[in-house]
């Protein structure tokens, strides 16, 4: 989380996915995703405290992905946060254990990783706003799942 919501690198991501009759189209009906429904699992990070009662400020990222993510067709969204990571070590530590805890309990991921076929794996590529004038192919399309590279 950055300020409040999406990475720029991770939003140059979302502008290049979200495209109109490629991965969504428009009917009367709305706005219809052309991507199959499958798991996404969403890492968050944030220095300050976004959920629970110790939460001291907004959370304009998980409602945003939800809504984009639905947009293109994938509906079924879990996230799993690091929070509060700005204030020392010790914190630092208990939200992974947290988030580790999270993860062990989630029903899909419970024993094992998500396996590639039956998931999106959904990957900002961190230095895609690093050099914008430099071209680079931003999707490369698998079966199993979207991912950024160079």
């Amino acid at each position: 989380m950055h300020n409040f919501t999406v990475p720029s690198s991770l939003k140059v991501w979302i502008d290049h996915v979200v495209r109109v009759r490629s991965t969504f189209r428009i009917t009367a009906e709305g706005k219809i995703g052309n991507l199959p429904d499958r798991p996404v699992y969403v890492a968050i990070s944030s220095g300050g405290e976004f959920s629970g009662g110790a939460a001291r400020q907004p959370d304009f990222l998980t409602p945003y992905l939800k809504h984009v993510l639905g947009t293109i067709g994938l509906h079924s969204v879990s996230f799993f946060s690091v929070e509060g990571t700005a204030r020392g070590e010790a914190a630092l530590q208990t939200a992974r254990a947290r988030a580790e805890a999270a993860i062990a309990a989630h029903p899909s991921l419970a024993g094992s990783a998500a396996a590639p076929g039956n998931s999106y794996s959904v990957q900002a590529y961190r230095a895609v706003g690093a050099h914008p004038a430099r071209p680079r192919k931003l999707i490369r399309r698998r079966p199993d799942y979207l991912s950024v590279s160079h």
